[in-house]
This record gives structure tokens, C-alpha cells and sequence, in this order.
């Protein structure tokens, strides 16, 4: 949910984040925007839930080279539970919301590689309150 205080620009910025290195200086996340789910503006709709690599690829790196396949509309809203599920293999993702079969954003190529390995965390970004429990990490026996 939105704080108070929460600045306009605020969208309710909730989700993971994985491959952090040890000394935090890289990682990957996904995370959604519930406000812009559910807006009748159809740009920021399509700006519903974003992957992005720091520190060299944010959404602002993806949006100003025009680069797609990073971000895409989903169905959720504000002051709710949100199910999270992330399969991550090799170099792609795929990421599911609410028990959904299909994925809401799948990324083929993640920009630090099929070998990256780090911890796992929560990301929240400014103007949102975020609740978590039931965190479950599955890792596959290597083949």
C-alpha cells in the first residue's frame, strides 16, 4: 500500500530481489506497480511489472534505448495480498502473480548471466508499505 506521505510519482514498488552479490553491489529484481495496473492511462498500464539488472540496466536504461521485453501490463491492485512466484534458470526468468499458470513477464537473457549466484531479498521502493510472509526458496539439484 501507499504511505500518507507517499510522493505523487509513487506506484507501490513491491517485489524481489535476487542475485545480489555479497557486497551489494549488483543484483537482479522484479517487482510491480500496482497503481499503474489500475490506471485508464494505457502507457503507464503497459508499465505494470519490470525486471531490471543494477546497476547498469534500470528501467530508465531500458526506456531510453528502447529496449522491450523488460517490463509488461498486470492485473493486481493496491492494499491486497500478492502471490510472487519466480522461476529463474540459467540467464532467464519467468514470473507469475496471484497462482496464474502463465507468466506475467518471462526475460530471456538476464544481464548478469546464466552463472550468476547471490542472495535473495525483498525490494520496496519509496512511498509503499510492503507485508511479507511465506518466503519459499526452492533451489534444483544441478544436472
Amino acid at each position: 500500500r501507499l504511505l500518507p506521505d507517499a510522493p505523487d510519482f509513487a506506484r507501490g514498488f513491491i517485489g524481489i530481489a535476487f542475485r545480489i552479490s555479497p557486497d551489494d553491489s549488483e543484483f537482479e529484481s522484479f517487482y510491480i506497480r500496482p497503481t499503474n495496473a489500475m490506471t485508464d492511462d494505457p502507457v503507464r498500464r503497459a508499465h505494470g511489472c519490470q525486471y531490471f539488472s543494477y546497476p547498469g540496466y534500470t528501467f530508465a536504461y531500458f526506456r531510453e534505448y528502447g529496449i522491450d521485453g523488460y517490463e509488461a501490463p498486470m492485473n493486481c491492485g493496491l492494499d491486497k495480498w500478492i502471490k510472487l512466484k519466480a522461476v529463474i534458470h540459467d540467464d532467464t526468468a519467468a514470473f507469475y502473480l496471484n497462482d496464474s499458470k502463465t507468466p506475467v513477464l518471462t526475460v530471456s537473457g538476464m544481464k548478469h548471466g546464466a552463472d550468476a549466484k547471490g542472495s535473495v531479498g525483498f525490494f520496496v521502493d519509496i512511498g509503499t508499505e510492503a507485508f511479507f510472509k511465506d518466503l519459499v526458496i526452492t533451489q534444483e539439484e544441478s544436472k
